[in-house]
This record gives C-alpha cells, sequence and structure tokens, in this order.
C-alpha cells in the first residue's frame, strides 16, 4: 500500500511538469489561454510567424506521431459584430468560407462553456482534416487538425482534436 501511495504522489508531483500552457493574443489582448499535455504533443510557434497578417495570425502547431494541429485566428467586418461562441452565425459564416476546401458541418460542441462550430475539410493538401472554430471577442479562432503520415482523418482525429480544445480558455 504505501509503494502505490509512494507512486502516486511521484505521479501527481509529475503531472504540473507534464501541461504546457501558451497565451494567444491579438491586437494587445488576451484571446484565450491554451494547455496541452507535453508529454504527448510539442508546441511550435515559429515555423508560420512570418505569414502573419494584420488581419489575420497562426499562433501555434501542436504534433505527435500521428496528428498536427494548427492554431490560428482571423478577422473580417462580417464576423466582428458575432457574439463570443456564436455557434450559428459562426456555422454559416464557416461553411461559405471554407467552400473551396469542401466544408462539411459536423454540428457543434461546447467545450469550457465555449461553443465551437466543428467541420470536415476534404479539399485541402493534407488529404482532409478537422476543423473546430469559435468566435472571441471579434475574432475566429479555429483549431485544424489532420494528419501528415497518414492522408485522410477519421473520427479518432475528431475525438483528439475535442480533447485539446479542453484545454483552451477564452479570455473574458
Amino acid at each position: 500500500m504505501k509503494k502505490r501511495l509512494a507512486v502516486l504522489l511521484i505521479l501527481l508531483l509529475c503531472l504540473p511538469a507534464l501541461a504546457q500552457a501558451y497565451t494567444g493574443s491579438y491586437g494587445g489582448s488576451t484571446l484565450f489561454t491554451f494547455s496541452y499535455d507535453s508529454g504527448r504533443f510539442r508546441m511550435d510557434q515559429d515555423s508560420y510567424l512570418g505569414g502573419n497578417r494584420s488581419n489575420q495570425v497562426w499562433f501555434f502547431m501542436l504534433y505527435d506521431s500521428d496528428y498536427t494541429i494548427d492554431c490560428g485566428m482571423f478577422v473580417n467586418e462580417s464576423i466582428q459584430s458575432m457574439s463570443n461562441g456564436d455557434t450559428s452565425a459562426l456555422s454559416l459564416y464557416l461553411a461559405g468560407y471554407y467552400a473551396r476546401y469542401g466544408a462539411s458541418s459536423q454540428g457543434t460542441c461546447t467545450i469550457n462553456g465555449q461553443g465551437y462550430a466543428l467541420f470536415s475539410l476534404s479539399g485541402v493538401s493534407t488529404g482532409g482534416s478537422y476543423l473546430a472554430a469559435t468566435v472571441i471577442n471579434g475574432c475566429v479562432v479555429t483549431f485544424e487538425i489532420y494528419s501528415p503520415s497518414a492522408g485522410a482523418v477519421d473520427a479518432s482525429a475528431l475525438s483528439t482534436l475535442k480533447t485539446v480544445l479542453a484545454g483552451c480558455y477564452p479570455a473574458n
């Protein structure tokens, strides 16, 4: 019993070391904080920063041996009036925005009190992906999961994406 308790205590002490955090900001304001399991995923915050524009920002990518998850945001006049987590209006807007990528609605979900519109995208260079998007302070924040090695994604990718979204906390 003492050995089990000691092992449990060691594991509990190691958990904070496995969780890493990131803060997504735009225009001088914090949009969200994000924590992830660094025991599973590695984070790249540098590769695509050169492509950032005033209305479109890449934040980071997470990757493991199966998946890559890109996180970014964009803003334009059409979405600035949407309220935080408004999945109805966002779903309609994104269906048109991502139509060239074969967007197909996968419904919505709510995680940490934040609503996300879910889409599958088939016309992307990776062979397919799932996208989760939400509105935070007039910005569309997106998380897109794909599999560089397998190409097409399946239901386990969508499940992984939802698990990762549990680490996203919109700023108030």
